[in-house]
């Protein structure tokens, strides 16, 4: 998918998503030329990761 549809499903800014990616940030990308591409298993990875455990969330998966 483009930019603007990967920024679109994690709920940021297509602009947002520019800046993390040439901060060396955000999902990993495919670039084609000039056109930048994310896979849904690398947003998806990259939502997984993103993960914050809490106290309350390890209390319930003990």
């Amino acid at each position: 998918m483009d930019t603007a549809q990967a920024a679109e499903m994690l709920g940021i800014s297509k602009s947002t998503l520019d800046k993390k990616r040439c901060e060396g940030r955000g999902p990993r990308y495919i670039k084609l030329g000039s056109r930048v591409f994310y896979r849904q298993e690398d947003l998806d990875a990259y939502i997984a990761a993103s993960v914050v455990e809490t106290e309350d969330s390890r209390a319930t998966a003990a």
